[in-house]
């Protein structure tokens, strides 16, 4: 059974689409659970900020007490912004459960490009693993 070189090449291009084609369907079904269970699939710091209402207002804190901007000098007698105060009560917990639905939103609208993203990927290694299958077969054919 001798095979020719266009033979080899197609099968070659064959095998290597069959092993892209593994992976894509790998992250494809990673980004599917993304898209369906966004919560399941948000990070942990997302996560963990949005436990609990104690620990969403120390990251809101956290967040605020840093602005990036050297302090003014006191002497100058410009005016030093007031301390950052977290809301509290059912406004905080409104507060956290907005952000928490914010963060699940912007993790399905990833995970659905990426799913876009990855199926045009399948299209192009089913196309690719197509038409040099059928050429490997041509090949095999005229050797015969």
């Amino acid at each position: 059974m001798k095979k020719s070189v266009l033979e080899i090449y197609a099968l070659a291009v064959s095998f290597f689409t069959v092993a892209c084609f593994v992976f894509m369907m790998g992250f494809a079904a990673w980004y599917a659970v993304e898209l369906c269970a966004p919560k399941f699939t948000i990070g942990a710091s997302d996560y963990q900020r949005h436990k609990s209402d104690d620990a969403f207002r120390e990251s809101l804190i956290s967040e605020h007490s840093y602005s990036g901007a050297p302090a003014p000098p006191s002497s100058s007698g410009a005016a030093t912004p007031a301390p950052y105060v977290p809301p509290e009560g059912a406004s905080l917990t409104a507060a956290r459960e907005k952000s928490l639905q914010q963060v699940l939103d912007a993790e399905r609208r990833q995970a659905l490009q990426d799913l876009v993203y990855t199926s045009f990927f399948l299209c192009i290694a089913v196309l690719v693993f197509a038409v040099h299958w059928k050429l490997a077969a041509r090949a095999r054919q005229n050797v015969a």
